[in-house]
């Protein structure tokens, strides 16, 4: 990633996003065997895969981009779009 921690640095920062993506993907896992809490986890998945693209397209255009942020944008956008496109079907049709 190009940061440079120290101890306490690694260990703050594995267990806030680690800990934070095991725990969200956990609960998306268990959340979408539910017919009761998918539409809530297919919303939140979306919120949250539209928001990790628009900030992408954000640091992109304030920072500049390069070979590898640009294949995580398309995979972003390929991820974003898959959800949104049948939600925004199911809504206008």
């Amino acid at each position: 990633m190009g940061y440079s921690f120290n101890e306490k640095g690694v260990v703050e920062f594995v267990v806030l996003y680690g800990g934070l993506e095991i725990g969200m993907g956990l609960a998306m896992i268990f959340a979408s065997m539910s017919k009761v809490l998918f539409p809530g986890v297919y919303f939140m998945t979306m919120v949250v895969s539209l928001a990790l693209l628009l900030t992408r397209v954000w640091m992109l255009i304030s920072r500049g981009m390069g070979n590898k942020l640009d294949a995580l944008l398309l995979i972003e956008l390929a991820i974003a779009g898959a959800l949104l496109w049948p939600f925004l079907r199911s809504k206008f049709s």
